[in-house]
């Protein structure tokens, strides 16, 4: 009998292939009596789920472990991050995120690394296109997973992640293997793997098919934009994009190309997934957000507020993304979807959607389609002006 839990690489068993983690514990020791006198120590945090979320054993080597790695007082974990695409992301070292079902358990030291700070960072730039968030799989690329091969990398090969940490995920490999993929999901709580649009894997969680639109929990009269042009355009923006009208609602800026709407929720709720949408096809397109950044919880942001914050990711669009789609050429707007990291917008009472920029501002974009740009509308040749024309978020409320 096994049980497998949604996060962190992850599985439990009473099978009799569990054995006594005296050897695990050399291994870790001859770890730490390996290391070097010089360079900066690489060490792994591990985590274990907090009381109530599953087994917690003092043992190690017998349960379910989360990880990361710490250096240079950074610590890098594979299990979201930037909203699409890769699924690593950078935190404070030992501190499980905010409602997450993890809490800090113990550091390992794992040997010492001569790279550089930039040099870490480089290489974890590199690690990120092999570990993004579509190739998260419970047994087989999992957080434990990334933080062994980041070890490896750093410390030339020498120096990987105990065995221990992530024995769970290679007893549920194994038993993928006998009782197949599809009976192996089902008892990981995992939707079939043929339903592309019941699920999606998430980093170190799994997104189910009850995600619903998350409009009927806003505090609708409480949604507000800083710098719209026509006061209640976000709010009428965000209540169209979850219907189904015909009626358009599109929201623009005023004074500049930036945007910031406060959406307040009545109940905390769970974002998995963002739809935006916007002018797509040649210069119309310039109007379409090039880079947007959500703020969690935080009511009294302003602009200059949202410029400095360093420590949250921006989605980034390139000019390929807002145009038509190929089955529909014609289309005037393209929507795009965002499928964000659920482990990091737990708990959400209150979002702030930054739009930073637009594509005005993108260096790629090109002057190819004049006919269009003399056929455009008067009101939008500015191009400090920037327009959107579906905002959706789907979730789960708490």
């Amino acid at each position: 009998i096994f049980s497998i839990t949604v996060m962190g690489a992850s599985s439990s068993s009473s099978s009799s292939s569990t054995t006594t983690s005296s050897d695990d514990a050399k291994q870790q020791q001859q770890h730490t009596e390996d290391t070097q006198d010089d360079g900066e120590m690489v060490r792994v945090n591990v985590y274990r789920p907090s009381e109530g979320q599953g087994p917690r054993i003092s043992v190690p080597g017998f349960g379910i472990y989360h990880s990361g790695v710490e250096v240079y007082d950074t610590e890098y974990v594979f299990g979201g991050g930037e909203f699409y695409g890769s699924g690593v992301w950078a935190q404070r070292p030992r501190v499980a995120p905010k409602d997450s079902p993890w809490e800090f358990y113990m550091t390992l030291d794992v040997g010492r690394t001569r790279a550089s700070r930039m040099e870490v960072r480089r290489v974890v730039e590199e690690m990120k296109a092999q570990f993004k968030i579509g190739s998260y799989d419970i047994t087989s690329q999992n957080c434990n997973h990334f933080a062994d091969a980041l070890c490896r990398r750093l410390t030339d090969g020498q120096h990987g992640l105990p065995s221990w940490v992530n024995r769970a995920a290679r007893f549920g490999d194994a038993v993928k293997n006998v009782v197949g993929q599809e009976r192996f999901d089902a008892a990981a709580g995992k939707p079939p793997s043929s339903d592309k649009n019941g699920a999606a894997v998430q980093g170190d969680s799994y997104r189910l098919a009850e995600d619903v639109d998350l409009f009927e929990f806003m505090d609708v009269d409480q949604i507000a934009c800083l710098n719209e042009a026509e006061p209640n355009s976000a709010a009428q923006l965000l209540r169209q994009s979850s219907s189904s009208s015909s009626e358009p609602a599109v929201l623009r800026s005023d004074a500049d190309d930036q945007l910031l709407i406060y959406v307040p929720f009545k109940r905390p709720v769970i974002l998995t997934t963002m739809f935006i949408g916007a002018p797509a096809a040649g210069r119309r397109a310039r109007h379409a957000p090039q880079s947007v950044k959500l703020f969690v919880n935080q009511r009294s942001m302003d602009f200059g507020d949202a410029e400095r914050a360093i420590n949250v990711p921006s989605i980034k669009f390139d000019k390929d993304e807002w145009r038509p789609p190929s089955d529909n050429a014609a289309a005037t707007h393209k929507i795009n979807k965002i499928v964000l990291p659920s482990v990091k917008y737990q708990n959400v009472s209150f979002l702030t959607v930054f739009v930073e920029r637009n594509m005005a501002n993108n260096d790629d974009n090109d002057d190819d389609d004049e006919e269009e740009e003399q056929e455009e509308d008067s009101d939008e040749d500015d191009e400090d002006v920037t327009i959107v024309s579906t905002l959706r978020f789907l979730g789960r409320a708490h």
